[in-house]
């Protein structure tokens, strides 16, 4: 909150591809797949390699880290869970607390899988590739090149779509009160 740097660690010589946290645990993952958890004092308490290789992490609790890329794995510990290989790369992941689940960006597409059972839920076809994902209490906003799709996957419905005129969007959250969305654009 005021800006002091708690702690730094090296994690390895390779760039970090993805980083997620819950409840005082880091989780890091380096271009290789190396995998590594951190607890809130910045000791390594976990360090495994997956394959197959991994580029996104989302953390659902200290005890349940989901990672994505050619394929998606959920973790306890060092420990697969369950695993789906069945979809090609994906691109971004994020939690959708509500609903128990994971929702995953896809070439054309997005997916929802059960955080903890990994069965299928529903998905979304997209004109466009998804490249920014959040979530609210209601919908899950997607936002594509131009575009932003507002999801209810509830009721498998998309609720509002627009374009965004000018320039690309990069990245999509929703404001803490979840009454707004923040998006950044290419050049702003």
């Amino acid at each position: 909150a005021n800006g002091r740097l708690l702690w730094g660690v090296k994690h390895s010589a390779l760039p970090i591809t993805s980083v997620a946290c819950a409840s005082g645990v880091v989780a890091t993952c380096d271009s290789s797949g190396n995998i590594k958890l951190w607890n809130a004092g910045g000791k390594l308490e976990a360090d495994w390699c997956s394959q197959p290789r991994v580029t996104k992490l989302v953390m659902l609790d200290p005890n349940l880290l989901i990672t994505a890329g050619e394929a998606v794995i959920a973790w306890e510990g060092d420990r697969i869970r369950w695993q789906n290989s069945d979809h090609g790369e994906v691109s971004v992941i994020v939690q959708v607390e509500h609903l128990d689940a994971v929702a995953l960006a896809l070439s054309r597409s997005v997916e929802l899988w059960h955080s903890w059972s990994g069965e299928y839920i529903c998905s979304l076809a997209t004109e466009e590739i998804p490249r920014s994902l959040c979530c609210s209490p209601m919908a899950v906003i997607i936002a594509t090149q131009f575009r932003m799709l507002v999801w209810q996957p509830q009721a498998e419905r998309v609720l509002k779509e627009f374009e965004v005129d000018g320039s690309e969007v990069l990245a999509v959250a929703f404001a803490e009160d979840f009454q707004s969305v923040l998006y950044l654009l290419e050049g702003e």
